[in-house]
């Protein structure tokens, strides 16, 4: 029997899961199309060590992911374009 994260995005609710060997990574929520990152097997208490040619630092970019409107602090917002 295969064992499968679940998860919701954190812009809509869409409740999704994944295989627990994708924990970290960057997708596409189905739903809304933003970038979310899968959470961590709560049950795995210890990172697996990735190869030893590759890091975290030069295999896996940093996710590009906004905060919603709602969970952004005045300061992280843009200011709207200025029209002339």
């Amino acid at each position: 029997m295969k064992k499968y994260l679940k998860f919701k995005c954190v812009y809509c609710g869409q409740s999704m899961e994944c295989e627990p060997q994708h924990a970290g990574r960057q997708l596409k929520c189905p739903a809304c199309s933003h970038k979310i990152v899968v959470p961590p097997d709560p049950e795995n208490k210890v990172p697996a060590a990735p190869p030893q040619d590759q890091t975290w630092t030069t295999d896996v970019p940093s996710p590009d992911v906004t905060l919603p409107t709602r969970y952004a602090s005045p300061k992280d917002q843009k200011p709207p374009p200025q029209s002339e």
